[in-house]
């Protein structure tokens, strides 16, 4: 169970209607091409997370992994690093066969960007309920993502799990 939890913990950084704890510096503000509109890149990114943590309750692999970059590596607190977007899908749908989420509470603490790059650190709290039997097991910890924009989207580059780690 240790190693398909830890599997399970890197899924657990989304949020809807999350809030930065500081002000963009003036790094954040500017990239090559001139002012980059900073609430215009927390809103894609936190649509992408609403949309990953409905992937992830309704044990939708596909439509989770959608949200990352093709060269995309996850890294959950406990387990190897899943390197693609292929692997990272297959590893999901491997435990969605296994556990389901629920009860998922996820909060920014901070966000930094930096042209195509974002960074996001929170902590999150959810429900992992086995698909057969055994019981309900609460998981918290704290997490970090690196964002880069693709196109004119926003996908996950990196994404790491602490878990057990307080929120600050």
């Amino acid at each position: 169970m240790a190693v398909l939890l830890g599997v399970l913990i890197w899924l657990s950084r989304r949020s809807e209607g999350r809030t930065a704890s500081e002000p963009p510096s003036r790094d954040n503000q500017k990239h090559k091409s001139g002012a980059t509109d900073v609430a215009v890149i927390r809103q894609s990114i936190d649509r992408a997370n609403a949309a990953c943590v409905a992937a992830l309750e309704a044990g939708d692999a596909h439509s989770y992994v959608q949200h990352f970059a093709d060269d995309g590596v996850s890294l959950p607190g406990r387990g190897p690093m899943v390197r693609g977007k292929a692997a990272i899908e297959e590893a999901m749908e491997e435990a969605f066969r296994k556990v389901r989420f629920s009860e998922a509470e996820w909060e920014t603490i901070e966000t930094r960007y930096n042209g195509k790059t974002a960074y996001e650190a929170g902590a999150y709290k959810f429900v992992i309920r086995p698909t057969g039997r055994g019981p309900a097991q609460k998981v918290s910890g704290r997490y970090f993502v690196v964002w880069k924009k693709v196109g004119d989207e926003w996908k996950i580059m990196v994404d790491a799990a602490q878990p057990g780690a307080p929120a600050a």
